[in-house]
């Protein structure tokens, strides 16, 4: 028994066919975990589920075309037509092999273990959450995933009894494990996933595996303790990461649990999934991104995902929202370390940011997927690029970080200039703000120059940017999404991070939000 007396592992014992029994005592134990640490509100899970009747599996492949296919395709096979702009590629299903389980190594899922990654989402990676879908609906995938890849039932899982705390003489022995196991090759010394062994570092398919990055927040299987003794336990099958459940005693993997939890501090990444943004009724909408009005609004977090896997990538962007029954002014704020303001290289690319509405639905009702729409539902695009902006000091690289910012002003030169010894070449700028369409990937079109009725300003604040985007609530053309007081209306966000060459297809991404309007 190591410090503490707790954190053992128990092998629970079952039964091909005994699944249900093992799935309601796993979440009925990870539930009363974290609602007893106080970490997340209860679900509203059913601790049986319900049996994969053939009206549900139906149910299930239709909810995965839906939802799933595109990035996933229609067999599961990973080739969804979004593949090609991630990485990792897309988990092909038909291997039926899953990397976060509560079984051991080389077992096959519990169906709880697809539930939860399907509800949560996978952060670190393009996989979001799905928390806006029913119970039921859910179940209904997982039904679904287990059949395109032939997945059996597991001969026993992994419960854990207790998480032991993290005192400084279990961190301490941790950091000498995460030495003496040699986990600093792939993870680097400082858990930052630059080890010599990473970029060499494959899965089992000979795919780049690239390691965590422990102090950003990132854990892929979730970050609470139970979740990463869950990972040294039983390994995530398909991937690099081994099990240690034979080579290293229990006590001694809570200390490396506490140690790789230490490494993040408080910082923990979560999955975009579903949540509301009010769009406040004021009288007077704010004028520009410091605009004191702003600090009456409330602001809401939207989580970020990003399409390209990195060592940094902003987590999240603040979002405000507030209208005056006639226009709209939203205010984003997110991190962003590197300066991509005025790109003057073939191999430099600006930031930008971008919000995404539902313009027009597909037949029945249903919205399209957030990724840029489909050939059936068109999205309008609001797109702020940094470097259509001139920097109120100067122009070029001169462009002021700390106190107040560098601000931006919407205004831009379009006549001849002159730079003492005659004209030099006419400059014609696009606004800091286009007004776009799109109709899924490769079909991104700017709206005519009559059309573009989008207004924005920007202010580097800090370490990062605050962008204003402003319009009439009910546009002006055929293909403006039309806003309206009483309202709820989807959006989705994008941040295109210019120092790490973000740009296209690569960026960090949310995925539909309810944007609610106050009356």
């Amino acid at each position: 028994m190591g410090e503490g007396g707790i954190g053992e592992m128990e092998t629970i014992h079952g039964h091909r066919g005994g699944e249900a029994d093992l799935r309601g005592r796993m979440l009925v134990s990870a539930l009363g975990w974290l609602v007893g640490f106080g970490l997340v509100a209860a679900p509203a899970l059913a601790v049986e589920p319900p049996k994969p009747t053939p009206e549900l599996l139906t149910k299930g492949k239709e909810l995965f075309k839906k939802e799933c296919s595109v990035c996933h395709g229609a067999e599961g096979k990973g080739d969804g037509p979004a593949a090609y702009l991630l990485f990792p590629a897309p988990r092909d299903f038909t291997r039926g092999v899953f990397k976060l389980r509560s079984t051991p190594s080389g077992e096959p899922p519990l169906a709880s273990d697809i539930l939860r990654t399907i509800t949560e989402g996978v952060p670190g990676s393009a996989m979001p959450g799905f928390p806006q879908l029913s119970e039921q609906d859910r179940w209904a995938i997982v039904y679904h995933l287990k059949k395109v890849g032939n997945v059996g039932e597991p001969e026993k899982a992994v419960t854990v009894k207790g998480v032991p705390p993290a005192t400084p003489k279990r961190i301490a022995r941790g950091k000498a494990l995460y030495k003496d196991l040699k986990c600093w090759e792939c993870h680097g010394e400082k858990g930052i996933g630059d080890g010599p062994s990473a970029l060499t570092t494959k899965d089992d398919w000979g795919f780049p595996n690239p390691p965590n990055n422990f102090p950003q927040g990132v854990f892929k299987g979730g970050a609470r303790p139970s979740d990463i003794y869950l990972r040294f336990t039983t390994g995530m099958d398909g991937s690099a990461m081994p099990s240690y459940e034979d080579s290293v005693r229990p006590d001694d993997r809570w200390s490396l649990v506490h140690y790789v939890k230490s490494l993040s501090g408080r910082r923990v990444v979560r999955q975009p999934g579903a949540g509301t943004i009010q769009a406040v009724r004021v009288k007077k909408l704010p004028a520009g991104p410091e605009d004191p009005g702003w600090a009456k609004v409330k602001p809401s977090s939207v989580p970020l995902m990003v399409l390209w896997q990195r060592m940094q990538w902003s987590h999240a962007v603040q979002v405000k929202a507030a209208h005056d029954g006639k226009r709209i002014a939203f205010l984003l704020a997110w991190e962003d370390e590197t300066l991509g303001a005025r790109p003057l290289k073939h191999h430099e690319f600006a930031d930008a940011a971008a919000l995404q509405f539902v313009l027009k639905p597909r037949e029945g009702g249903d919205g399209p997927q957030f990724t840029m729409g489909d050939e059936d539902a068109l999205v309008n695009i609001w797109y702020w690029r940094a470097d259509r902006e001139k920097a109120g000091q100067g122009s070029g690289r001169n462009v002021r970080e700390g106190g107040g910012g560098a601000r931006h002003s919407l205004v831009v030169p379009v006549a001849a200039a002159t730079d003492g010894r005659g004209p030099v070449a006419r400059i014609k700028r696009t606004p800091p703000v286009e007004d776009l369409n799109a109709l899924g990937f490769g079909t991104v079109t700017p709206q005519s120059a009559a059309e573009q009725n989008v207004e924005g300003r920007s202010v580097r604040r800090g370490k990062g940017w605050a962008v204003l985007f402003t319009r009439t609530l009910d546009g002006e053309g055929p293909l403006d999404v039309r806003l309206a007081p009483g309202g709820s209306f989807p959006v989705a966000f994008a941040v295109c991070d210019g120092g790490v060459s973000d740009r296209d297809g690569k960026k960090a991404v949310s995925t539909w939000y309810t944007l609610r309007f106050e009356k």
